[in-house]
């Protein structure tokens, strides 16, 4: 292999490091806003926005208490 050819094996070889590792990236990116929002499924408080008090999330009207009682962080933390 000669140099030019040996240069430019060089330059796609960084290249495509750089591309997997930017790919890398923004799959463990995406993978933590995931963990995040479904630590956040697991809140007990939420901020009212009518008047802007923090309230237990029981109390929220869009909660169905069963089902919330039926769920186990447990379990949940385990498929993470």
């Amino acid at each position: 292999m000669n140099e030019k050819e040996k240069f430019r094996q060089e330059k796609i070889d960084e290249a495509e490091s750089h591309f997997e590792a930017e790919n890398m990236n923004k799959y463990d990116e995406l993978e933590l806003k995931e963990k995040n929002l479904k630590i956040n499924e697991f809140e007990t408080e939420y901020v009212d926005p009518t008047d802007e008090e923090v309230k237990d999330i029981k109390d929220h009207p869009c909660v169905d208490q069963e089902e919330v009682e039926k769920r186990n962080p447990d379990e949940f933390s385990k498929k993470i």
